[in-house]
């Protein structure tokens, strides 16, 4: 049975028609690249200006906005084109977006 929810409280809550979407990546840097030059480049290069945010490392993470939304199609595209730019079309594992969980 489904909860019947004041839009005060779906928003409340990130659900129904404010739920929010990032994306889940994996990478496999070369063998001797170093971790924190590739975190440090995606943080300043894609990362912030794109208002985004980003949880975990060089091999991998989950990305979703600053503010109260999704992550866009083309921001996904901006990881893919960025990491094809300058890392030699090293393609990351790039999950559908999925749900945020709000915490």
């Amino acid at each position: 049975m489904t909860k019947h929810r004041s839009r005060r409280q779906r928003k409340k809550l990130h659900v129904g028609e404010f739920q929010e979407f990032g994306f889940a990546f994996k990478t496999q840097l070369k063998e001797g690249a170093r971790e924190e030059l590739f975190v440090d480049a995606l943080l300043e290069e894609v990362i912030e200006p794109k208002g985004l945010e980003f949880g975990g490392w060089a091999h991998g993470g989950f990305i979703t906005k600053s503010e109260r939304g999704s992550v866009s199609a083309q921001e996904r595209a901006a990881l893919i084109d960025w990491t094809d730019r300058r890392f030699n079309r090293m393609r990351p594992s790039i999950a559908p977006r999925k749900r945020h969980q709000a915490g």
